[in-house]
């Protein structure tokens, strides 16, 4: 019983994984003080994350990660009414098929202190292959509202793009006026998913006559 227990474990993982291609890993064990091509914003300002020194600082911390070594920190030091962003790289979206939009998953883990509930949101935004903005992912500033807790929690979203997107920005934005505040972020992923399997409800068979 065991073994066919175990037997359908791994048919699950491979079903799971089948059809899924790895677009972004971000696991911060390979950047020793810097994140490359990864920015940071306040209202309408951006420069690169960790070249920040006010209200905020963006740092790899060692020590208590979700695994590994290493993770992301945010931290606010000083109030201001402005939106806070953090952002990848654009990465590259595969082209989809004729008639058919690409369906992603967005993936990672976050803790978080001194924030107010509701205030860290996940957002995308969607470029073209000449890098010009189409749109927000969803067409929303909030994808997700994000869980703020002391422990590691995971953030999962799954949704289509646009059929013209070819990059993708991932954004987490802290939209709370809280400080000293900070949120820890984590092993960070985008993957294709694969299509929902379509769920068929069965017939009914007809009643004989009485």
């Amino acid at each position: 019983m065991k073994k066919l227990l175990s037997l359908l474990s791994l048919f699950a993982i491979v079903a799971h994984t089948q059809g899924q291609e790895l677009l972004a890993k971000y696991d911060f064990e390979s950047d020793a003080k810097w994140l490359p091509k990864w920015g940071a914003g306040l209202g309408s300002k951006y420069a690169p994350a960790t070249g920040w020194k006010k209200p905020f600082v963006v740092t790899l911390e060692k020590g208590d990660s979700h695994s590994g070594d290493a993770c992301l920190k945010m931290e606010i030091l000083e109030s201001v009414p402005n939106e806070k962003i953090l952002h990848t790289d654009v990465f590259t979206i595969p082209a989809p098929d004729e008639g058919k939009k690409v369906r992603i998953t967005i993936c990672f883990y976050v803790r978080a202190q001194g924030l107010a509930e509701k205030s860290l949101h996940l957002r995308g935004l969607e470029k073209d292959e000449l890098n010009k903005t189409l749109k927000m992912v969803g067409d929303s500033k909030s994808l997700v509202a994000i869980p703020l807790n002391a422990e590691w929690a995971e953030v999962r979203w799954t949704g289509t793009l646009n059929p013209k997107t070819r990059g993708l920005m991932v954004m987490l934005a802290v939209t709370s006026t809280d400080a000293p505040a900070a949120f820890w972020l984590d092993d960070l992923s985008v993957e294709i998913a694969p299509e929902p399997v379509p769920v068929t409800t069965p017939t009914p068979a007809p009643t004989a006559a009485q």
